[in-house]
């Protein structure tokens, strides 16, 4: 059962070990379909496409500076989104742990209760038999202690 424990939490921490090195890829990375960077210029470029007439590098300027250093620019943006992506999975990962590794302990709950919970009582018969038992582990430990010990010593002098 630890044995399942195990193989179950070491899934789930390469799981959120895993996501967790996505979301800091898709912070910092342009190059993945994915990337926050990518998601949040895309509209800018987008805008810039659309500028026209004269002045259009300045235009197009002013909306990328604005995007880059304005008071919702695109750091604080990528900043929140990965939080709010790292929050979201955490919950589902906590939930599936509970439910992965609670399976587990449960199971071992379960085997634990199925043992000793419907133990049935003892009878006069089951007392009898459980001295019967004692008594012969008594007098086999006799007969190691003595009898059987005096025939090893016998015999350790013809080495």
């Amino acid at each position: 059962m630890r044995q399942n424990v195990d193989e179950n939490t070491t899934k789930l921490f390469r799981k959120l070990d895993s996501k967790v090195n996505e979301i800091r890829y898709n912070a910092i990375s342009t190059e993945h379909p994915d990337s926050y960077v990518k998601k949040m210029m895309l509209p800018v470029y987008e805008n810039c496409k659309l500028r026209t007439g004269k002045g259009v590098f300045a235009q197009m300027k002013e909306v990328v500076s604005k995007k880059l250093t304005g008071p919702k620019n695109i750091y604080l943006e990528i900043q929140e989104t990965a939080i709010a992506d790292f929050e979201e999975y955490v919950d589902s990962w906590v939930a599936t742990a509970r439910k992965d590794i609670g399976k587990d302990f449960q199971s071992i709950i379960d085997d634990f209760n199925r043992r000793f919970d419907n133990v049935e009582p003892e009878d006069e018969t089951k007392r009898e038999f459980r001295k019967e038992l004692l008594d012969t582990v008594q007098k086999a430990t006799r007969v190691m202690d003595t009898e059987m010990k005096a025939q090893l010593d016998a015999c350790s002098v013809y080495r």
